[in-house]
């Protein structure tokens, strides 16, 4: 997400409220303060009132699209996106918002013509050639991944997410040491960054290997101490380690950090299930199927 707040900077750069003459500016510059302050409602509400007399303006229907993904609004942000593409059709940056909104519905098969289109226009830019990876990952095409991962990290050897989406992606291919290599060089990178350590722990978790995941999530709570992802891994493995009252307390703490993780809920359902609180199972079964019905 934080890759497309380049692109109001590429628009707005150099732009000022100039009074009578370029009012549009002074919306430009409104939405993006409020964008900046992760206002994103009421960016959308600045920049829908210059819409109302200026439907057609690209500028305007690409800010409000790219708030209204902020806020997982995918159908609303493809709708100013298509009437954006309609007129300008090789505008790169609404293709590669689109091609993100486009993932997160599903349909991986469009995003990748999206996503072609912006490389065509645009061959040696890195996020496209990011964003491309994720597309292909998505579509399952996990050898072409990784060469787009591959190339962004020659460009930039310290992009942390393009590390550990190939690490996935290599685990994924059935190259385990790959993965782990790459898992191993994001923390070097990025020694601040828990996601290494989380996903070294998913592959030793995935491996029966549980004592070292716990050694390694334990180093990602401490970087990253309400992480709910590292949270739930941790209390998977206590609870196949025997330890139930203390997994599902750790597992309780990640729905407090993690509120809209349907998995948590879903697994720990099952933990009060097998405990005989029926009741509690219910209730989280509910929540987990109200979060993610499908």
């Amino acid at each position: 997400r934080k890759f497309f707040l380049l692109f109001i900077f590429f628009f707005i750069s150099g732009l000022t409220f100039v009074q009578a003459q370029l009012n549009r500016y002074y919306f430009y510059a409104k939405t993006q303060k409020l964008y900046e302050r992760g206002d994103y409602s009421g960016a959308i509400g600045a920049i829908s009132v210059f819409l109302e007399y200026q439907n057609e303006d690209e500028i305007a229907l690409y800010l409000r699209a790219l708030c209204k993904y902020q806020l997982d609004d995918w159908r609303g942000a493809q709708l100013d996106l298509d009437q954006l593409l309609t007129r300008k059709p090789f505008m790169t940056e609404a293709l590669v918002l689109r091609t993100a909104v486009r993932n997160q519905l599903g349909e991986h098969t469009a995003a990748m013509l999206d996503i072609r289109l912006a490389s065509e226009l645009r061959p040696n830019e890195r996020d496209i050639q990011y964003m491309r990876g994720v597309t292909h990952f998505l579509l399952e095409e996990y050898s072409d991944a990784i060469n787009d991962f591959t190339a962004t990290l020659k460009r930039d050897p310290e992009h942390l997410d393009a590390r550990l989406n190939r690490g996935t992606a290599h685990l994924l291919n059935g190259d385990t040491i790959a993965a782990l290599q790459d898992y191993m060089q994001a923390t070097q990178t990025n020694p601040y960054a828990s996601g290494p350590h989380i996903n070294m722990a998913r592959v030793y978790y995935a491996q029966q290997k549980n004592e070292q995941a716990l050694a390694t999530l334990d180093k990602a709570l401490e970087l990253s101490p309400k992480s709910g992802q590292a949270l739930l891994i941790k209390a998977l493995i206590q609870h196949d380690l025997g330890r139930k009252e203390r997994a599902i307390a750790t597992i309780t703490k990640a729905i407090e950090y993690a509120p809209r993780s349907s998995l948590a809920y879903y697994n720990r359902a099952i933990m009060y299930a097998q405990d005989g609180n029926y009741d509690a199972a219910i209730k989280d079964y509910e929540a987990a199927a109200k979060i993610s019905p499908s």
